[in-house]
């Protein structure tokens, strides 16, 4: 009893923790902050919290000679097990967060991880196939590259330039409704999408009204971000007297 009761507060701070580390990695991942020492600086303070309430515990236990919950177990060395096996799922996260902020090359060089081919800067395959002819078959190709890199849209971007350079307007606004809805939760990815999909309203379909109000929610959603930026500018733009 003297080894349980102490334990109930202690979990219930592993697993605040634990929350809490969840949330800030889902908050970056949705803003697109993807920084390798940011990941490291929660991962310190995560850990120097963790160690600050279970250590002096774990030292307490020990030197009392307190039995663990099996006959023939030391506090000690049960204290030590807690203590890991509790900040596992905290640690698996912010590795998560780790391997999101480093590039696939090195993820595989460091963690011996690899997350597949890198997705080519220029989109050759995608371009090679337009070249052809074969527009759909691109668009198909960008699709494969979207979907191996989910957390980046530039192949989707450049495939609605595709179907807009060849005078296919609405599918290319369908297109970018299409990953608007697998990126809604990602406040900078559907800043950019959003951006490009008013971009092609306002010049392309003569929807300026339409255009005008899509700039107006990236500006309030994501006005750091630099489509919130290019949007405010267009929306000051739009509200200036010509000459």
């Amino acid at each position: 009893m003297n080894l349980v009761l102490p334990l109930l507060p202690l979990t219930a701070i592993t697993v605040l923790l634990f929350l809490t580390v969840w949330m800030l990695s889902s908050m970056l991942r949705s803003h697109g902050i993807q920084s390798i020492f940011l990941a490291l600086a929660i991962f310190v303070v995560t850990a120097t919290i963790h160690v600050f309430f279970w250590l002096p515990y774990a030292r307490h236990m020990s030197e009392v000679g307190e039995e663990g919950f099996f006959p023939g177990t030391s506090a000690s060395t049960l204290i030590v097990g807690v203590l890991v096996g509790t900040f596992l799922p905290t640690g698996i996260i912010l590795i998560h967060l780790l391997l999101d902020s480093f590039s696939a090359g090195s993820s595989q060089f460091i963690f011996g991880l690899s997350s597949g081919r890198r997705v080519e800067s220029d989109f050759s395959k995608a371009r090679a196939l337009a070249g052809d002819g074969d527009i759909d078959g691109a668009i198909r190709q960008y699709w494969r590259y979207f979907e191996e890199f989910p957390n980046k849209v530039e192949p989707m971007i450049d495939a609605a330039n595709l179907l807009c350079a060849r005078g296919r307007h609405e599918e290319a606004t369908d297109l970018l409704r299409d990953v608007l809805r697998q990126v809604r939760d990602r406040d900078r990815l559907w800043a950019q999408v959003v951006f490009r999909l008013a971009e092609i309203l306002r010049e392309n379909m003569e929807e300026r009204q339409a255009a005008l109000y899509l700039y107006g929610r990236i500006v309030r959603r994501a006005p750091h971000t630099p489509w919130g930026r290019l949007s405010h500018a267009r929306l000051v733009r739009s509200t200036t007297p010509g000459p």
